[in-house]
């Protein structure tokens, strides 16, 4: 039907090849948050794939798949970590949970995950910064290169809800051979982050691609009738 052929078109466009999800985890407990969401979730970013499950702390490098949780070239390093927290907030559920409970601590002089081997092109970055404990404490999250400037994040974390500038910041950038850099600066005495959803956003070909295979489906269908 067209609906669903329409329907995997978009969705390979939004959330495939270099769109990469990263839930910072404790690894163990899963009422603190260890485990990564599930392929269902969407985020903020309201799209749903696969997440890598990579340990705070660790500072890598660590590989991450894409999010159709095919192996890529991408991957991640940190500097700047406080180690890792997480939190039985009762207040949160589910994969909500799994994101949102646990945490990299930002470390003194701040944060910053650099990411490698991403293709060239436009990405819309989610970055997720709230203390698991649900909390009032700020995070400052910038990305280099990207059009938005630093952006708080505040908290207090809603009931399995996302709030630009309460859960997470939102920056647009474009890549061009270069690493994505992401940087959290600390507000004493705690900050954190909690995952990213980055997202590969499709050009304007690939857009009019979309609306003509739309039209080309509805004449196929006509064809038929």
């Amino acid at each position: 039907p067209i609906v669903t052929s329409v329907s995997l078109l978009l969705c390979g466009d939004l959330a495939s090849a270099q769109s990469i999800f990263v839930d910072l985890d404790i690894m163990s407990g899963s009422d603190l948050g260890a485990g990564a969401p599930s392929p269902s979730f969407a985020g903020a970013a309201g799209v749903p794939g696969f997440w890598n499950q990579v340990p705070t702390g660790n500072g890598g490098p660590w590989p991450l798949k894409d999010t159709t949780g095919a192996v890529t070239i991408v991957s991640m390093s940190w500097t700047g970590s406080g180690g890792g927290l997480g939190y039985n907030n009762p207040n949160i559920s589910g994969d909500f949970k799994k994101l949102m409970a646990d945490a990299d601590p930002v470390g003194a002089g701040g944060l910053t995950y650099t990411i490698t081997g991403l293709q060239s092109g436009a990405y819309k970055i989610y970055t997720y910064a709230c203390e698991p404990q649900g909390e009032f404490w700020e995070t400052d999250i910038s990305v280099d290169g990207a059009q938005q400037g630093p952006m708080a994040v505040t908290g207090p974390m809603p009931f399995n809800q996302f709030a630009l500038g309460v859960t997470h910041a939102i920056h647009d950038v474009n890549l061009s051979g270069s690493p994505l850099i992401i940087r959290a600066a600390e507000h004493w005495p705690k900050s954190y982050v909690n995952g990213f959803q980055i997202l590969a956003v499709p050009e304007p070909f690939s857009i009019s691609s979309f609306v003509l295979a739309i039209v080309a489906l509805g004449a196929a269908r006509r064809r038929r009738m």
